[in-house]
């Protein structure tokens, strides 16, 4: 098994940002989607390995290196679903506002040398917290605003994503 395995149907991939896997027969719904294009891609040659299709992702937040390389997973998989808390979907699907609440002040970019990229994510379906249903499984949305304004947990039997 590529993924390492916290207890029955549940994982992860132990990257920068770890990424959550929730498996249900050949399909998966991801927590998080790394921070790169490069993840994403190493994200596929796991999934794979593994002969495993992503059905959905659920970003816990909208800061870049929880979702950016979802940009890679969804080139590959067009129909994953996408999902967020409301408050963060702006942040994912327009990623240079991050930026502008760092440095209202000075472009974004001007802050590097380094010319950015601010593709974003389209987010499907938002979550509020409570139960939802997602892929056939069942699991509870938990706010945990602070970090960013709009986090949120994902409890699924007993484990908390965050």
């Amino acid at each position: 098994m590529v993924f390492l395995e916290i207890k029955d149907n549940i994982s992860y991939i132990s990257m920068n940002t770890n990424i959550g896997v929730i498996e249900s027969g050949n399909t998966c719904i991801l927590i998080d989607g790394g921070g790169s294009k490069e993840d994403g891609e190493h994200i596929l040659s796991l999934l794979h390995e593994e002969n495993i299709v992503p059905k959905a992702a659920i970003i816990t937040h909208g800061h870049w290196d929880h979702f950016y390389g979802l940009l890679k997973i969804k080139e590959e998989f067009p129909e994953i679903k996408i999902y967020s808390s409301p408050l963060e979907k702006a942040f994912i699907e327009n990623p240079y506002l991050e930026f502008y609440s760092y440095f209202s002040s000075t472009s974004p970019l001007k802050v590097s040398d380094t010319p950015m990229e601010f593709n974003g994510v389209h987010v499907d379906g938002v979550l509020d917290k409570g139960f939802v249903k997602i892929n056939g499984e069942e699991m509870e949305i938990i706010s945990l605003s602070g970090h960013s304004p709009g986090g949120i947990g994902i409890l699924y039997k007993g484990v908390l994503f965050s």
